[in-house]
């Protein structure tokens, strides 16, 4: 994302998903569920200097983002 009209803003949502799976998976691979979004925030801290270069790496491994099976089902009753 480029700063464009909204400088310092940045994408933490996605309106449909086209990816059949539990919803926890599905917000896994898109990286929307609240562990991606922690690692997105120190990713733009990171970007800006106020937190360490390493830090968004480290929540990578730590919350296994890469593995849309470490992430929660999610609940089917119509949670967004």
């Amino acid at each position: 994302m480029g700063a464009g009209r909204w400088p310092g803003m940045v994408v933490a949502g996605r309106d449909g998903f086209g990816f059949a799976d539990t919803r926890g998976a599905a917000r896994r691979f898109f990286h929307i569920d609240a562990e991606s979004i922690v690692v997105n925030v120190l990713a733009q801290l990171a970007r800006r200097g106020e937190v360490k270069p390493e830090a968004p790496r480290g929540g990578v491994g730590k919350y296994r983002l890469l593995d849309v099976a470490a992430a929660n089902a999610g609940s089917a009753a119509g949670d967004s």
